[in-house]
C-alpha cells in the first residue's frame, strides 16, 4: 500500500528536504519494541468467506478481496514507497481488512479484485470513516506488525540509522493514529503529519521544517 510510505516521503521532502530512496519499510529498528498504546476500536478476528450483505451477480466476493488484499500487502517494492508485510503477517491483516471495509462497500467503491490486488492501492479510494481507518491499524498489530516503526522508518528516510532509531522509539502513538486514519480515509493528512513531525523533531536530530 503505497499511500503510507510514498506519501509520506513526499511529505517529508516538501517540509524538511529529506530524501526518499529506497525505504527500509517493515524492517525498521531492531530494537524498537512499539506497541499501541489504546485500540480504540474492535478488529473483527472472523476470517469465514461468508460475504457480508450477501453479494451477488457480478460483485466481488469476501474471498476474492482477501486474496487480493494479501497479494497487495506482500508483494510490493519498498524502494518504490510500497508498504510490504512477510507472508504471514499479510495473510493475518488481510481478512481484517476485510471487515474493515465491508464486502458491500468495496463493491460500491467499485474496487475490483486488480484493484485490490494493486501495491499502490490507496485505502482513501473506498470512501471509509476515521472508525473504519483505525481498525485498520488495529488489524497490524493484531497481526504482530509494527505500523509505526514502518511509518517512523518512512519518515526518517535519509536522515541516518541514529535519526530513524531514535524516531522509531519515540513516535507518539496518538500522533501517528490521527495521521494514518486521515490517510486512510479522506486521504487529507498534512495537517497529522505535520503535528507528528514536529513532535519527532523535539526528540530527535530532525532538520527544522
Amino acid at each position: 500500500m503505497r499511500k503510507l510510505l510514498a506519501l509520506t516521503c513526499a511529505l517529508v521532502l516538501a517540509l524538511v528536504a529529506a530524501g526518499c530512496g529506497t525505504s527500509s519499510g517493515s524492517e525498521g529498528a531492531d530494537t524498537t519494541t512499539t506497541t499501541k498504546a489504546e485500540a480504540t476500536t474492535t478488529v473483527a478476528d472472523d476470517t469465514t468467506t461468508t460475504d457480508d450483505g450477501g453479494d451477488s451477480g457480478g460483485e466481488v466476493t469476501r474471498d476474492e478481496y482477501e486474496a487480493a488484499f494479501v497479494t497487495s500487502l506482500s508483494s510490493g517494492d519498498e524502494s518504490n514507497g510500497d508498504l510490504v508485510l512477510p507472508d504471514d503477517a499479510a495473510e493475518c491483516v488481510a481478512p481484517k481488512f476485510v471487515t474493515a471495509f465491508t464486502v458491500n462497500a468495496l463493491n460500491e467503491a467499485g474496487i475490483t479484485v486488480e484493484d485490490a490486488s494493486d501495491p499502490g492501492f490507496d485505502p482513501s479510494d473506498v470512501g471509509i470513516s476515521e472508525e473504519q481507518a483505525l481498525q485498520l491499524i488495529d488489524a497490524f498489530s493484531a497481526c504482530d506488525f509494527d505500523i509505526y516503526t514502518a511509518l517512523a522508518t518512512a519518515l526518517t528516510e535519509g536522515l541516518g540509522s541514529d535519526v530513524q532509531e531514535c524516531a522509531a522509539q519515540n513516535i507518539d502513538l496518538d500522533l501517528a493514529d490521527d495521521l494514518l486514519a486521515k490517510s486512510f480515509s479522506s486521504g487529507d493528512s498534512d495537517a497529522e503529519f505535520e503535528a507528528l513531525l514536529t513532535d519527532l523533531q523535539e526528540h530527535c536530530d530532525l532538520p527544522d521544517m
